[in-house]
């Protein structure tokens, strides 16, 4: 016979309808109990006693089932309850991370793309302000949000320059830009010389507020780039992390 209820709920009602046969027994127990008192109440022999016994355990065997039965049907709406939270939360975290897997792959140039403007508005008050770049290797990727970097700071009026590394370093030349010189990066950093800390930070504070506000992450690191021009500030942009 077909039915709309699910196995969980069919075994619950077999549980009560278990339980009330149970507590119909127990009671039938007890009334033959009361019978043999009433009716053929023989102190003297030990069938009477045996009798009165064997009922006893009998019914304490029942009253033991019975409460076992509705415990077990409170522990299985319980444990029903625990394995729907338990499965509700592991939804969540996979919807999680496939949401982080998705930003992951999304590329930062499709990102920025639609706020590009927003970026060079936000910039525009600091215009003047000197600048210069690098990667940490050259990928698609990593040149593709930089050269959009470039660009919006550039429309903002900020002024770039080539990256001033000693003779020994790679330097990465690119058509209608300046050098971009190579450094350990990772997402978007930002350098500034310590001699020049005073003066530059007002705008490297603005452009690692301005990136991170467009979905862009960017950090201030530790000068630790070996750079000829103390008074730009060090764009540096790395893989995502």
């Amino acid at each position: 016979m077909k039915t709309s209820k699910s196995p969980h709920q069919r075994m619950e009602t077999l549980e009560r309808w278990s339980a009330g046969a149970t507590l119909g027994i127990l009671v039938g127990i007890l009334i033959e109990i009361g019978v043999l008192w009433r009716y053929e109440y023989h102190p003297d022999q030990a069938k009477f006693w045996l009798s009165i016994l064997a009922n006893i355990l009998i019914g304490l065997g029942l009253t033991v089932e019975y409460f076992c039965i509705r415990w077990t049907i409170i522990a299985s709406k319980e444990a029903e309850a625990e394995n729907d939270a338990k499965l509700a939360a592991a939804l969540n975290r996979a919807a999680s991370a496939e949401e982080e897997l998705f930003a992951f792959r999304t590329t930062r140039r499709h990102v920025i793309g639609p706020q590009q403007a927003q970026l060079t508005n936000l910039m525009r008050p600091f215009a003047g302000a000197v600048f210069d770049t690098a990667m940490s290797h050259f990928e698609r990727e990593i040149g593709d949000i930089l050269w959009d970097i470039e660009a919006a700071l550039d429309a903002a009026g900020w002024q770039q320059i080539d990256w001033a590394a000693p003779a020994y370093a790679s330097a990465i030349r690119r058509n209608l830009r300046p050098i971009s010189g190579s450094a350990l990066a990772q997402n978007v950093e930002i350098e500034i010389d310590p001699s020049q800390r005073q003066s530059l930070l007002p705008a490297a504070d603005a452009l690692i507020r301005a990136l991170n506000q467009i979905g862009i992450d960017a950090r201030e690191a530790p000068y630790t780039s070996v750079n000829g021009n103390p008074h730009a500030i060090h764009v540096m942009v790395g893989p995502k992390r």
